[in-house]
């Protein structure tokens, strides 16, 4: 029964100093999770930005870039020129 006795008056002085409550040791541990997951992320994200980097240096170089590459203009047609249109024929309904 000492043996006991002594266990139990120790076990309180062990874990007095290493006592955490539980709802603040979830949410440290839910934070420390989420910086993990954020990390994990940002690094997949700059990976993916490094590609894209990496192809559109390459586009560039191989002459294959959008930069150049313009949409042909609409032709706007004229009242007299519509009007010969009509007038021949060739009318679009």
């Amino acid at each position: 029964m000492e043996n006991t006795n002594e266990e139990t008056k120790e076990q309180p002085a062990v874990n007095a100093g290493e006592r955490v409550q539980p709802a603040t040791a979830s949410i440290v541990e839910r934070a420390s999770i989420e910086r993990q997951k954020l990390e994990e992320a940002i690094a997949k994200n700059e990976e993916l930005l490094r590609r894209n980097e990496e192809i559109l240096a390459k586009q560039i170089l191989g002459g294959r870039a959008e930069a150049g590459i313009q949409p042909v203009p609409v032709k706007e047609e004229s009242a007299v020129e519509y009007s010969k249109r009509l007038i021949n024929g060739k009318y679009n309904l």
